[in-house]
This record gives structure tokens, sequence and C-alpha cells, in this order.
């Protein structure tokens, strides 16, 4: 009741990275994405609110069209994902939920990334 298990897909939006060369600046941007999968805790406060923890690995992919020179953000990396929230039960079957997530290092170069969602859940 209380531990589960998620699995998703991100799409984490645009990477920007500026280069300087010499008297020249570039800005190189790559889209990047991941699927994670993580365990759940819930910890209930009362009989309709609860908070929640989430602990899992995310597999990313970051890809961009162009390079400059030897400079890459194309790349595929393991990240751990870490994340909380609350839960606001609405029926037996039903919640909505608001989640903080944190993503470290999503590709080589070493940006990490952060996310807030709010959701709906329902049980099966």
């Amino acid at each position: 009741e209380n531990f589960g298990a998620e699995v998703g897909f991100i799409r984490l939006g645009d990477i920007s990275r500026k280069y300087s060369v010499g008297s020249e600046s570039f800005t190189q941007t790559a889209k990047s994405r991941a699927l994670y999968t993580a365990g759940t805790a819930r910890w209930p406060l009362g009989d309709s609110f609860s908070v929640n923890g989430t602990l899992g690995v995310a597999f990313n992919q970051v890809r961009n069209d162009a390079t400059l020179g030897d400079r890459n953000l194309n790349g595929d990396s393991k990240s751990v994902m870490i994340g909380f929230g609350v839960q606001y039960q609405l029926s037996d079957r039903t919640a909505l939920t608001a989640n903080f997530d944190h993503l470290a290092e999503i590709s080589e170069e070493g940006p990490s990334t952060d996310l807030a969602t709010v959701g709906f859940v329902m049980k099966f």
C-alpha cells in the first residue's frame, strides 16, 4: 500500500552551451530525454494527504545536429533520479499529485536538471 514502482519517459527540453574560440563565441544546442525506473514510498499524514519520495535511475539521451570542433553534446548516460512530493486523495481510486524530481548529470558534459510535475493518479 505504501510502496510502489514507476516507469516513465521525460522530454527534458534543450541544453544550450556557449563556447569561445579566440574572439568568436558559439552556442551549441541539443535535445535531451530520459527513460526512468524508480521505487516509490508514500507516508500518509491523515486520511486524504500524504508525502512521497522517489529514488531510481534515469537512462538519458542527448542529441544535437552539429558539433563545434571536438565539442559534442551527443551521448547516452545513466543518472540518479531522486524526488519528493505530495498527494491529495480524491477518492479510493483517484488522487492529485505534485512532485519535484532531480536528475543528476544527464550527459557526460555534466549538466543536471530539475523537473516539477502535477499529475492525476488512478489505481487499477
